[in-house]
């Protein structure tokens, strides 16, 4: 799932209880479970209680985003990071709470 903001406009995302289960594509650039990007603020946005296993590639990519919470996921049997940061130019991010193991 990639959810691409408009460039310098404020977003908002909601991804809630939801399993994400085989997915990614190995090898391939953005192809992520949950891939957020953008250069915007997503206030109030969250992705929580979801459950990403078996992924070929990563788990929660934030590229860019701002104000985005990350609270509460279960992330097993990931291949790479299970939850990153990919630029550097993230700020305000929230990531508490979320159950990792077996990357």
């Amino acid at each position: 799932m990639i959810v691409h903001s408009p460039e310098d406009q404020d977003s908002y995302v909601s991804i809630r209880n939801v399993e994400f289960f085989n997915v990614g594509k190995a090898g391939k650039k953005g192809s992520y479970p949950i891939h957020l990007m953008g250069n915007s603020y997503m206030k109030n946005s969250v992705i929580e209680y979801n459950s990403i296993h078996q992924s070929f590639n990563r788990g929660i990519g934030l590229n860019g985003v701002k104000d985005v919470s990350v609270v509460n996921n279960v992330l097993y049997d990931i291949t790479g990071h299970a939850i990153f940061l990919e630029t550097g130019s993230e700020i305000g991010n929230t990531i508490t709470d979320n159950f990792v193991f077996v990357t």
